[in-house]
């Protein structure tokens, strides 16, 4: 990145958004930011622009800068329409204001869950989304895709749960229920899941903006998590049991969810994941130890 880059970050008072500010300086000190949060609770300055809604945001207020990153995203939400108005109307609205004022790329952060629960993903998988936050992020994708050309690059970057010390994951949640019981039943084999931590997910969004591509991107760690990967990384005793798969049918059929996110295999294929050289991903066990090793953080409420 040779020439100094202007950014917005568009939900900048997201987990992932203060990642991008507190590290990207760091790592590439020719990255700008603005940083577009929402509501009364934050200061406005020359870095940060406060708006009531994210779809008060217009081209003027975007005027100046090469690319926009939006971070705003609805996990949950009350009705089915609520998470296509965030996640998908709202995103539509963002990249056409990002277009009109000249911006050059536009980075869409959507998920893993618009696979479903397939297993296995590669450029093959089909879309399959079994959720309403799936089905919006696949909406999303839709709506943007006829946006994307050689004058304006719209990046749709697939990305699975995202991790990172002393915020709220359901990798956290596994940890805490592990310090509880210090036992935990699984399938056998142990389910092999992709996973990214906040840092990393800086890392793929540097080189995105160093090299802007349009299109469906994936990023993750470089390896998937194990569940015994994570007991090595954390400062307390806990065992993790195989038992064969039929005796997990009952928790699949009741909880298809959460047997899901604890107990299913959704790996992305090595060759479709970004691997940015400067800076260069983390190994998942040195970031797993990053944040979970040691005594754990209190948890921010939101």
């Amino acid at each position: 990145m040779d020439s100094p880059v202007k950014v917005a970050l568009i939900g900048g008072n997201s987990r992932s958004a203060r990642a991008f500010l507190e590290l990207s300086g760091r790592a590439s000190p020719a990255v700008e930011c603005l940083s577009f949060v929402r509501g009364p609770d934050f200061a406005g300055d020359e870095q940060t622009v406060v708006v009531p809604d994210y779809s008060a945001i217009t081209p003027d207020m975007l005027r100046g800068c090469t690319a926009v990153i939006n971070f705003v995203g609805a996990i949950k939400a009350p009705t089915e329409s609520e998470y296509m108005r965030v996640n998908a109307v709202l995103a539509l609205g963002l990249a056409e204001a990002a277009r009109a004022a000249g911006a050059a790329h536009f980075i869409q952060l959507s998920s893993l869950s618009v696979y479903g629960r397939a297993q296995w993903v590669d450029q093959d998988t089909p879309v399959a989304p079994v959720t309403p936050y799936g089905r919006s992020k696949l909406a999303a994708e839709r709506l943007l895709s006829p946006l994307d050309n050689t004058g304006f690059r719209v990046t749709l970057l697939r990305i699975p749960i995202i991790y990172g010390r002393g915020t709220r994951s359901k990798l956290s949640s596994l940890v805490t229920l592990l310090r509880r019981v210090r036992l935990l039943p699984a399938p056998r084999p142990l389910p092999r899941r992709s996973i990214i931590s906040y840092r990393n997910l800086v890392h793929v969004l540097l080189d995105l903006l160093k090299f802007p591509r349009g299109g469906i991107s994936f990023a993750a760690d470089p390896q998937p998590l194990r569940l015994d990967d994570l007991l090595q990384v954390l400062p307390f005793r806990a065992r993790v049991i195989q038992l064969p798969p039929v005796l997990f049918a009952p928790i699949r059929g009741l909880a298809p969810s959460l047997y899901s996110s604890l107990f299913a295999s959704m790996e992305v294929s090595g060759d479709c994941l970004l691997s940015p050289a400067d800076p260069p991903l983390v190994p998942t066990a040195q970031e797993l130890g990053a944040a979970f090793g040691g005594e754990p953080e209190p948890l921010p409420h939101a």
